[in-house]
């Protein structure tokens, strides 16, 4: 069990930083958090059997699991899991599990999510990716199942001419 974490940096400050290709986190158990539980960063991860409850506390725009601005990050399976009480976010809100800006090909599969979702966020919010697949889930007492903010297609196109995504790629 990891609780009561991101005391002194309040923001950006998971129990889990993961990075990389191939990684497997499971059978854990996170509570009481004013930013994200996890932050995941790579290729092929595996997120299951966990826990996830009263984080994201004090943030906005920001969910239990976070993911941010890299389209490469693919393979990504979320399943299996406990999220509760995550409903922080003054502005945009608080999400479960967020997939922020343009991340693509995530599985969300067979998780359980239960009081979760802020102001425009859903259990889930995906902004701008393409190729998730949420499925098979259980949503009670939800602000919204899924939410959606998109990206219009030109905005894709020129974010994967720009040097920064470029390089993320390659």
């Amino acid at each position: 069990i990891v609780k009561d974490f991101s005391l002194y940096k309040r923001t950006y400050e998971p129990a889990v930083y993961a990075e990389g290709c191939g990684i497997w986190i499971s059978n854990n158990r996170f509570l009481n958090s004013s930013s994200s539980a996890m932050r995941l960063e790579g290729n092929d991860i595996i997120v299951e059997y966990n826990e996830i409850g009263y984080v994201v506390n004090e943030s906005d725009d920001q969910g239990g699991l976070d993911m941010w601005y890299n389209p490469s990050y693919r393979g990504i399976v979320i399943r299996y899991n406990h999220w509760h009480d995550i409903t922080g976010g003054t502005k945009n809100g608080a999400a479960g599990v967020r997939l922020d800006d343009m991340i693509s090909g995530v599985h969300i599969h067979g998780n359980v999510f239960e009081r979760c979702g802020a102001v425009i966020f859903g259990a889930v919010q995906i902004h701008g990716g393409k190729d998730n697949l949420v499925e098979n889930n259980l949503f009670y007492d939800c602000l919204a199942a899924v939410s959606f903010s998109t990206w219009k297609e030109k905005h894709w196109l020129d974010e994967l001419d720009s040097p920064v995504i470029k390089k993320k790629i390659y």
